[in-house]
């Protein structure tokens, strides 16, 4: 994140991606107020205090932040897409890390680097196993005028 524009956001509000979350009663649930007021750091750094109106703080360094992006909707100042998750609890603001998706496995059966670019390659039959006996139809049915 650029430390500069972090900077800049001082004294307005913003909103945050992913939004923040409330533990209540073993639950999470969204947190009802989604813009929080940037502050200036307490701490020498180059980071930033995000304030929530119900009186929750936490200090964000710049290398939290992932990436900034204006607000669509016009209701805040920007968002900010950040590398951690923040949880309300009544003890104060916890930050979790963000778990990365789990990968996509390929089509069963389905070896790109044995298919693509090789002389011989039967493409009907590639394109079989990944889209289906129909995606191949539509590929070889002649055309109406």
């Amino acid at each position: 994140m650029n430390k500069k524009m972090l900077q800049r956001l001082v004294g307005k509000r913003i909103m945050l991606e992913p939004p923040a979350h409330m533990e209540a009663e073993g639950r999470r649930v969204p947190v009802p107020e989604p813009l929080w007021e940037v502050l200036p750091s307490p701490r020498a750094g180059d980071g930033v205090e995000i304030r929530h109106p119900r009186g929750y703080t936490i200090d964000l360094p710049h290398d939290h932040v992932r990436e900034y992006m204006t607000d669509p909707s016009g209701m805040s100042a920007g968002i900010l897409v950040l590398k951690r998750h923040l949880v309300l609890t009544d003890r104060g603001v916890r930050s979790e890390p963000i778990r990365a998706p789990a990968a996509v496995p390929p089509a069963p059966g389905f070896n790109g680097s044995q298919v693509w670019g090789r002389p011989g390659t039967d493409w009907g039959a590639v394109v079989v196993g990944i889209f289906g006996t129909a995606a191949l139809l539509a590929l070889v049915a002649p055309r109406g005028k």
